[in-house]
């Protein structure tokens, strides 16, 4: 599942694209030093989906589906998708996610609104993840860097980060906001 940086760069930046542009269905290739999930780690919890987002700051009743891929049509038309060859959640690496702001449902619509040591939760058929919110910050459409194993270096993965990809501003694709958060604990189910 290696790419090289070149390849893996320029198929990314068609799957981070694919979160606002409706193109057809794609395949992305895994960045350099991503890890191979198992099955057990991206087991479905239900309806297609390997895990649910829960964040508390964005109300009580916040729950996401999160889906295996980044394709328009069948992912994330109807839920947050997973980049594939990124880490699953709770592992070390970067779970990185992508999502829409202003249409399907807007999962990611208030994700601006984080602030420094809030939790985001991820539940999946084997465990219960949480991880802190760190930082946000924003950059070109086609800047991929951030769904590496350790976000926007090439330096190896030494703890697990989540990262949420996403248009901005609001009814734009001008840009991403990018969203990042470190692992603080797993409790298996």
């Amino acid at each position: 599942m290696r790419a090289t940086h070149r390849s893996a760069r320029a198929v990314l930046a068609l799957g981070v694209l694919a979160v606002t542009a409706a193109v057809v269905p794609l395949t992305v290739a895994a960045p350099v030093g991503a890890v191979e999930t198992t099955a057990v780690e991206t087991a479905a919890i239900g309806n297609g989906s390997i895990a649910i987002l829960r964040i508390p700051r964005l109300g009580g009743d916040y729950a996401q589906e999160i889906g295996e891929g980044v394709s328009e049509r069948s992912v994330l038309n109807t839920r947050i998708g997973h980049f594939p060859g990124t880490a699953a959640a709770g592992e070390v690496g970067n779970f990185a996610l992508a999502g829409h702001r202003t249409s399907h449902h807007a999962p990611l619509l208030r994700i601006n609104e984080l602030v420094v040591g809030d939790e985001i939760l991820v539940e999946t058929a084997t465990s219960n993840v949480v991880y802190k919110f760190r930082s946000l910050e924003y950059v070109s459409a086609n800047a991929i860097d951030v769904t590496w194993p350790t976000p926007r270096s090439e330096s190896p993965a030494t703890t697990g980060t989540i990262t949420f990809v996403a248009c901005n501003p609001l009814r734009s694709t001008a840009e991403r906001i990018i969203v990042y958060g470190v692992l603080d604990r797993v409790t298996p189910k």
